[in-house]
């Protein structure tokens, strides 16, 4: 099985920050990730705010953020929050099943969404 790298810039959107995949040639902020099940995902804050990739509840695409308990992990868990201008850590592993979506917001702003579309190529 292939384990390869990927980034994922948040980008400044207007009034909000938008989850952009760094691929060549570039594509449009909000367009999911196509990444396949043990690739590895990072993300890189491209913004002057703080943000925190969060699954949704019930992974869907329009879910609020998922709820644990004050100390605990969200299952997935893709990474502590990211200053401006930092990177993601840790780096997150994909897990779960081919042509499946992983759904995702922002922790702290909710409306900036973005998912990643486990696949093969």
């Amino acid at each position: 099985m292939a384990q390869l790298d990927w980034s994922i810039n948040i980008v400044s959107a207007g009034s909000l920050a938008a989850f952009e995949p760094n691929l060549a040639p570039a594509v449009p902020p909000g367009t999911p990730l196509n990444a396949q099940s043990t690739d590895i995902v990072s993300w890189a804050n491209r913004t002057s705010e703080t943000h925190q990739p969060w699954p949704t509840q019930g992974n869907v695409q329009d879910g609020p953020p998922v709820v644990v308990p004050p100390g605990e992990r969200p299952s997935p868990f893709f990474c502590d929050p990211i200053p401006p201008d930092s990177s993601s850590q840790p780096q997150y592993v994909v897990t779960g099943a081919t042509n499946t979506t992983i759904y995702y917001c922002c922790l702290f702003h909710p409306q900036e969404r973005g998912a990643i579309n486990i696949t093969t190529f």
